[in-house]
């Protein structure tokens, strides 16, 4: 008996998707776990990137006009980076108080490739293309394989040209065929010149380093001598903070930045406020005065061979590697 036709005017209903599915509740749970759980600026970011890209699909599975489907998931967005963006900045500058460009390179590396690799489990993982149910073929687990073993090569390739970069920069250069070994390469390091001894008072009198809270000619050809030797421990960048309202530091960082110059040693000056108005003078901040970082140590060994004595200074915000040379007003003799 053959099956009864449907009217021509009559027409099929379209399959409706429910409202809540299984990455509905995994973007809820994510948020929740975005929103009360302390974490680090990294993990707290790939959490938002995933969260933004599931509000994203759910406002697609919801069956109302495509404007509203693009309102709902900008407002659902806008609230997540609400309120996550002060948690990511406050985590991030509190790694990063005095940025460096080794330091930040290496993480957004690291960044990138694990929101890459999160990016790529969600296309070829959870909602891979053409798939019966929530059935993971093989293929997608390939697919997937292979953006994860892109993104680290990638990442790789980056740091490796960063390195030869920076050895080429520094002088190092490959000679002879290249040794292959399971540890890293060792390079020897170059003979170390004879320190600058500490001034005697009969040389401060003849040609004085530091006179009139400044640099002397001489201070800066000694003070450029001295950072050279020890760039690498600075990593070729010092920086210095002052007051902008203060005209009295500005002989002392103008001469700093000449002997800076001829080091090849970078020195950026930082607009920064003094922790009280006793704080006069020369001061190196760091975040811990009884754990100062080694380059701040090198660099208050090298102003006291010139006759200048720094003591560090806390800082709260700063990092465990970070400090700042720190030229205050000019204190009364």
């Amino acid at each position: 008996m053959p099956m009864p036709r449907r009217p021509r005017h009559v027409k099929a209903r379209p399959m409706r998707l429910p409202p809540l599915s299984l990455e509905t509740l995994i973007g809820l749970f994510v948020g929740l776990l975005v929103g009360l759980v302390e974490m680090s600026w990294e993990l707290r970011s790939l959490g938002v990137l995933f969260t933004a890209g599931l509000a994203v699909h759910i406002a697609k599975r919801l069956d109302v006009h495509w404007l509203a489907k693009i309102a709902i998931a900008v407002v659902g967005i806008g609230v997540l980076a609400a309120g996550t963006w002060r948690p990511i900045w406050t985590g991030f500058h509190e790694d990063f108080p005095s940025v460096t460009g080794q330091q930040v390179l290496a993480r957004i590396i690291e960044f990138a490739t694990l929101a890459a690799s999160a990016f790529a489990a969600y296309v070829f993982l959870i909602r891979p293309r053409g798939k019966k149910g929530y059935r993971v073929l093989p293929a997608q687990v390939i697919a997937f394989g292979a953006c994860v073993m892109v993104c680290g090569l990638a990442a790789v390739a980056i740091g490796l040209i960063w390195q030869f970069q920076q050895n080429w920069a520094a002088g190092i250069k490959p000679s002879g065929a290249p040794t292959f070994t399971i540890g890293p390469p060792q390079i020897a390091p170059p003979a170390a010149t004879p320190a600058l001894p500490p001034p005697s008072r009969n040389q401060e009198a003849k040609t004085p380093f530091f006179s009139n809270y400044n640099l002397t000619d001489s201070g800066v050809a000694a003070l450029a001598d001295e950072l050279y030797k020890a760039r690498d421990t600075f990593k070729r960048r010092i920086e210095l903070s002052r007051m902008n309202t203060d005209g009295t530091s500005g002989p002392f960082i103008s001469n700093f930045g000449r002997a800076c110059d001829e080091a090849g040693v970078e020195c950026p000056v930082n607009a920064a406020h003094p922790n009280s108005p006793d704080e006069k003078g020369l001061l190196i901040y760091v975040a811990d005065a009884s754990k100062p970082p080694t380059a701040a140590e090198e660099l208050r060994t090298i102003l006291l061979k010139l006759g200048i004595n720094v003591p560090f200074v806390i800082r709260s915000g700063f990092g465990e590697g970070a400090f700042s040379l720190f030229v205050g007003p000019r204190p009364q003799d």
